[in-house]
């Protein structure tokens, strides 16, 4: 394509796409608004230079464009939405970084029929929602940090083969999602509802929920620390490799840990339970009162001594043989 050059700012005021139809588009030192929380600004494979992106709406690339922005991203609001070029073959694409933070909103959202990859070159910090609805995410061995919500749906991919990789805000996955030996830390919930997760063969540390109600869950022979001295409910039939849950806090409070009736926590290598003092019990419940929860501690699995812990309506198997005394009864309680 040619060039056209525009000297003055451009807004983008109405609910309306404007494409790149044609040329690559300069307009020099001058800026672009976007201020309708429905308007798209549309590369389609052209080139932009400007100065100053101030984004309410959608700015739209493929992910070959060269981007010339003479100053910082609009990183407290907006979107940024990469979608491939719809050829119908399988490309792969880069997402852009810019400074310290990088985007407020990040979605992959391909065209493609067939499933464009979009490749991270550097480390990724989004102030506020990732959400991959279509295509690959790649960000192999690369840090991310998520401040918002963070949701992979059913034709999404997200994978991450090393580094360190950071959700403050609720996680959801309905697609694939793979960690790789990523160091994984959910410092909120996590839901995986349908598609395949793989969790890392490193430590996932996980602040509140896991809920799983579909789909296919994967320990990949990692360790799943939950936050101590934190309530958590943990939902569905669940394999598990390390899991630890732990009461660390001397405050005089119980932290509950409530699994699902009549469902199975498999334990491969090893479980922690552990409370602080008489004080600072780690409760044991089930989600059914009088309808106990199962953990099944394969052959060659340990318990680690449970310590302070209090026990209602949950059994531990052994080789498929019941502990009638799961606790250690000098300072804990089967209630």
């Amino acid at each position: 394509p040619g060039s056209s050059a525009i000297g003055s700012d451009i807004f983008l005021t109405g609910a309306t796409t404007v494409n790149l139809a044609t040329n690559n588009l300069d307009i020099g030192s001058n800026d672009i608004t976007i201020n309708n929380a429905s308007a798209i600004l549309n590369l389609a494979g052209r080139n932009i230079t400007f100065d100053t992106l101030s984004n309410l709406g959608t700015f739209r690339l493929y992910g070959s464009e060269t981007i010339t922005m003479n100053a910082a991203n609009d990183t407290d609001s907006g979107t940024w939405e990469y979608t491939g070029d719809t050829d119908g073959t399988a490309d792969t694409w880069n997402i852009r970084n810019f400074a310290a933070t990088d985007y407020f909103n990040l979605l992959i959202n391909d065209d493609d029929a067939t499933s464009d990859t979009f490749d991270l070159g550097g480390n990724l910090i989004v102030a506020g929602t990732l959400t991959i609805t279509d295509g690959v995410m790649n960000a192999a061995a690369f840090n991310m940090n998520v401040t918002g919500a963070t949701s992979v749906a059913g034709t999404g991919t997200l994978t991450s083969t090393a580094g360190t990789e950071t959700f403050d805000g609720t996680f959801s996955s309905a697609g694939t999602t793979t960690f790789g030996t990523s160091a994984t830390d959910f410092n909120s919930s996590i839901t995986i509802s349908a598609g395949t997760t793989t969790f890392t063969s490193g430590t996932t540390t996980i602040a509140t929920n896991f809920t799983h109600s579909g789909g296919t869950f994967t320990h990949n022979s990692g360790t799943v620390t939950f936050d101590a001295s934190v309530d958590h409910i943990i939902t569905g039939t669940n394999t598990w490799n390390i899991l630890s849950f732990s009461e660390a806090s001397n405050d005089t409070t119980t932290s509950t840990i409530t699994l699902p009736a009549t469902l199975t926590q498999t334990i491969v290598t090893s479980l922690s339970l552990g409370g602080l003092d008489a004080n600072d019990l780690l409760t044991i419940i089930s989600s059914s009162a009088g309808s106990p929860a199962t953990f099944d501690m394969t052959s060659a699995s340990t318990l680690a001594t449970p310590n302070f812990i209090s026990v209602k309506d949950n059994t531990i198997l052994d080789n498929s043989s019941a502990f009638t005394t799961p606790v250690d009864p000098t300072n804990s309680v089967n209630v």
